[in-house]
């Protein structure tokens, strides 16, 4: 399978680095045949659900990355740690109401790693605040308030996560960062 360069960072780096960016699309869709259908099964696997963390454990231990530093984190924080060589690769999971996923899918009061797909899971034509900075505004609509929380220490850094804190005034029992 050839990949581009944004591919291989997505798939070196992990979520965190590239994602935010939009380096994790690639430019080419990988070849038609097996490496296609190993990627596509492998992709929908790690993202969940997992119904305990030591199932997320579980699955990681036994799961290659490719020899790369790998850390894992649920809700923000390191469950999963195992050395390796070169850029890290580093995923983010959130307990959901339907396990312990990568996207949750169930509400928009869980936490996302992209901001973007946090947005998207908004009802349009709504006001939106992130970190009390006007996003995207929308007179006399109903307005989403969102902050960008910070989790534990990476090889990249604090892993940075979004969460809505209040949707037209109320809030949520779950809006705050995870403890």
């Amino acid at each position: 399978m050839r990949l581009t360069a944004s591919y291989l960072l997505c798939a070196i780096v992990g979520t965190i680095a590239a994602t935010s960016t939009g380096a994790c699309i690639p430019s080419e869709p990988p070849t038609v045949g097996r490496d296609m259908v190993d990627t596509a099964e492998q992709t929908i696997s790690s993202d969940g659900p997992f119904v305990t963390t030591q199932d997320l454990i579980d699955y990681w231990n036994s799961t290659s990355t490719g020899g790369a530093r790998t850390e894992i984190y649920r809700n923000g924080r390191n469950v999963l740690e195992r050395s390796g060589f070169g850029p890290a690769f580093v995923k983010q999971y959130f307990a959901c109401s339907d396990g312990i996923r990568s996207v949750c899918t169930s509400t928009f009061y869980d936490g996302y790693v992209n901001f973007d797909t946090l947005v998207s899971r908004c009802q349009p034509n709504t006001t939106i605040y992130k970190d009390n900075v006007l996003f995207r505004e929308f007179p006399n609509s109903a307005v989403y308030r969102i902050v960008t929380c910070y989790g534990d220490q990476s090889f990249y850094g604090p892993v940075p996560y979004y969460k809505v804190k209040s949707f037209d005034g109320f809030v949520h029992y779950g809006s705050d960062c995870y403890p």
